[in-house]
């Protein structure tokens, strides 16, 4: 019997489908995400929600809101208040837990000026907190130069999270980091589980207990081992100690004239032999530039780290 030609869109078609649909599956697989609602928030996802709920809620409640505010925190092992500065943005919502972003910045020159930068940060930030719908918290530096001093760092900072979740609804699996300069030198030390800086929780080390971190200008030979400009054995060590790859979204100018760029690269060497993968969870970011940081750099930090969190 002679065959009739299958017409377009029969069986070729249906085939086409399902291997499309299995495509689309195993894509969806490859990608999921926990089940936190904020993450909706993030760039780029359409939807995100299943069967459950994996958010962990701080439920904190009374603080202020909206708009850039100023605060205190007293921090029982030092006997006395610390002021920080944070911005809520229009779009938060008691009801839903919302992620925080702190901030550290860089050498100020003296304890005064620590306060001044400290709210620059926050300022330079609050766009993006408004775009995106994150909190932001900027720590103070507490050293004689308006610099950062881990022994007081580390507490400081572990009473500003505390307060925010007291106040606040925040996400607790996503809180996330940043420093620049002097702060992203001290930040690679928080994040990577440094014996100089406190854990933020007692069971569990700081790199389980942050989503994700990005510096600018700041590199680990700045303070967790020697200045590397063509690597240094001891900086080898710094991330192959902490627990966890968390992502880490690092940038540095080209023509940076304080810390120059060869250590960040030296950085990306020992973040990829470490196991961390670029474009997954390290990005070095170059800029034509010297010692400063982007204003395009936050909204890229969020595309980058928006969908990290502590959990599996």
């Amino acid at each position: 019997m002679a065959q009739t030609p299958e017409k377009p869109g029969g069986l070729d078609r249906v085939r086409a489908i399902f291997l499309m649909a299995c495509g689309l599956l195993w894509l969806v697989q490859a990608t999921a995400l926990p089940d936190v609602p904020s993450l909706n928030q993030c760039p780029d996802i359409i939807f995100n929600s299943g069967y459950q709920n994996d958010s962990q809620p701080s439920n904190g409640f009374g603080g202020p809101l909206p708009g850039s505010l100023t605060a205190q925190v007293f921090v029982p092992a030092f006997g006395t208040s610390f002021t920080y500065y944070l911005h809520i943005p229009a779009s938060y919502q008691p009801n839903t837990a919302t992620p925080l972003i702190v901030l550290w910045h860089g050498t100020a020159g003296d304890p005064a000026s620590a306060q001044s930068y400290a709210q620059s940060m926050r300022d330079f930030w609050q766009p993006a907190a408004d775009q995106y719908g994150f909190i932001v918290a900027a720590q103070v530096a507490t050293g004689a130069s308006g610099s950062w001093l881990p022994g007081s760092a580390g507490p400081i900072l572990q009473a500003l999270i505390n307060d925010m979740e007291q106040d606040y609804n925040i996400e607790t699996t996503r809180i996330y980091g940043y420093g620049f300069s002097a702060g992203g030198h001290l930040m690679h030390a928080l994040m990577l589980d440094h014996p100089a800086l406190i854990r933020m929780d007692t069971n569990r080390p700081n790199s389980r207990f942050f989503a994700a971190y990005g510096v600018s200008a700041g590199v680990l030979g700045g303070f967790t081992c020697p200045h590397p400009p063509a690597g240094h054995p001891d900086c080898d060590a710094v991330p192959l100690a902490a627990a966890r790859q968390m992502r880490l979204y690092q940038s540095h100018g080209s023509s940076d004239p304080i810390v120059p760029l060869a250590y960040a690269q030296s950085d990306r060497v020992d973040f990829l032999n470490a196991g961390w993968q670029e474009g997954q969870n390290y990005w070095l970011d170059t800029f034509p530039g010297g010692h400063t940081v982007l204003a395009s750099y936050p909204a890229a930090y969020w595309q980058k780290l928006c969908t990290a969190t502590t959990l599996p």
